[in-house]
């Protein structure tokens, strides 16, 4: 495969793609793929040039074809659309020791998985079929955690739906497949989710208890000024954070990151479908349109 091609400043903004949901006769049918197909799949051939051609394909047929699987993608609403299986059909355990230490992590196309722990609650809140350890296993690293603020704990929720686990679970399974694959770096946005109740202590103090054993053990990301290179963080989670508080890591709504999060989407006619596609086509075209923005490649939640 020919070396990736890396366009663009050191220091670009994140952007953000993140996943369609369609509300349906008062049910959500999640499309994690969608969003995959339509757009990072899309950058990540933009940035490695074909094995018949120096330069890589005109970004105009690019976007043509992503759009056309974003189309026929949402046009199937069932689970037919899903990967149902217990485990990945093929492992991508060490992907990014193949990327040279001096790439920002801006520049870098980043697969991830929406709402990565909610594998029960059925259509009104499952999204993943395979479990954490799995999902980085296949190459995903990205992770989208929802934590809810319960008895000074922080059980992972999607809404109002329990997920049978908790963020100190979801940061040993992390840092389990670091330690086994020290040259990959796991992205985390942290998000607050549903009602706090039986506290004694503010949110960020809970969250704040469960990384210090990682800062200690130095595998969390602490420089929260940049985007950093991927050498420097080999072997580390950078937290997005999502929640207001004293800052424990890089802002998620704050000048490195620029989002596209019109999620949901009335029907599944073509008008519809085509708006959404829109509001994705335009935050790709923004990106390589500007220079302190993220040119080809960019990181996409899935």
């Amino acid at each position: 495969m020919a070396k990736p091609k890396i366009n663009g400043p050191a220091a670009g903004r994140i952007v953000l793609s993140l996943s369609l949901s369609l509300f349906l006769t008062h049910s959500f049918i999640h499309f994690p793929v969608v969003v995959v197909t339509a757009t990072a799949l899309v950058l990540a051939a933009a940035s490695y040039p074909s094995s018949r051609h120096d330069s890589p394909a005109p970004t105009n047929q690019l976007l043509s074809a992503a759009k056309h699987e974003f189309v026929s993608m949402g046009s199937r609403p069932s689970r037919s659309v899903f990967d149902n299986t217990a485990f990945p059909s093929r492992n991508n355990t060490d992907w990014m020791s193949r990327i040279p230490d001096h790439v920002s992590l801006a520049h870098i196309t980043i697969p991830g998985t929406h709402n990565t722990m909610a594998h029960h609650g059925g259509d009104m809140a499952e999204c993943q079929a395979w479990l954490l350890y799995s999902q980085l296993q296949a190459g995903i690293r990205y992770l989208d955690i929802r934590c809810r603020h319960y008895r000074n704990g922080l059980p992972i929720h999607h809404g109002l739906k329990y997920q049978h686990a908790d963020f100190p679970m979801v940061l040993r399974e992390t840092v389990r497949f670091l330690e086994e694959y020290p040259s990959e770096v796991i992205i985390m946005r942290v998000k607050k989710e549903f009602q706090s109740a039986e506290n004694t202590q503010p949110f960020e103090d809970t969250f704040r208890g469960c990384i210090e054993e990682y800062i200690t053990r130095n595998r969390l990301w602490t420089d929260l000024s940049c985007i950093p290179k991927l050498g420097d963080t080999r072997g580390k989670i950078v937290i997005l954070q999502d929640f207001r508080g004293s800052p424990l890591g890089l802002d998620y709504n704050g000048k490195f990151f620029s989002i596209e999060d019109r999620w949901k989407v009335p029907t599944l006619l073509d008008m519809h479908i085509d708006r959404k596609w829109e509001y994705v086509k335009r935050k790709l075209d923004f990106a390589s349109e500007n220079e302190d923005y993220v040119g080809e490649c960019s990181i996409f939640r899935i």
